[in-house]
């Protein structure tokens, strides 16, 4: 038998707020894994920048990056030369594992970063929303 908890997170960076947002979650159980189901992030970025990796991070577990994202442009976007600017949103289900070693109770830390582990340098310019989806499972 296999307990399991689906969370859904959200949270937005702004030029006021880029460097972290922190939700409560508590699991009532001690889960062995967490699994990254979804992710959404929507970005408006006034100064385009194009093809920077950024990864979400998050205190739950350790390494703390659990997923990486293009910044703001697709392929076909920079196949195509597109400059103006506009809202994209990059959706993927990556069903990505991690090992949880203790129980998720109370609140957790959820911040952007380059490939560098340092705060982007114009992330503060430009409103980015992100939707997480995770899954917390125990095996019996």
């Amino acid at each position: 038998m296999k307990l399991f908890k689906t969370v859904t997170i959200d949270g937005s960076f702004t030029a006021a707020n880029f460097v972290k947002f922190t939700k409560t979650i508590n699991i009532d159980f001690q889960p062995d894994e967490m699994i990254v189901k979804m992710v959404s992030v929507a970005e408006n970025d006034p100064q385009n920048g194009t093809g920077i990796i950024h990864k979400l991070n998050t205190n739950m577990v350790f390494p703390y990056t659990i997923f990486h994202y293009v910044h703001n442009k697709t392929v076909s976007d920079l196949a195509s030369g597109a400059t103006e600017n506009y809202s994209e949103a990059h959706h993927s289900t990556p069903k990505l594992r991690f090992k949880v070693n203790g129980i998720i109770q109370g609140n957790y830390d959820f911040w952007i970063t380059d490939i560098n582990n340092s705060i982007p340098a114009n992330i503060g310019t430009y409103d980015t929303d992100i939707v997480i989806t995770l899954e917390f499972v125990k095996y019996e």
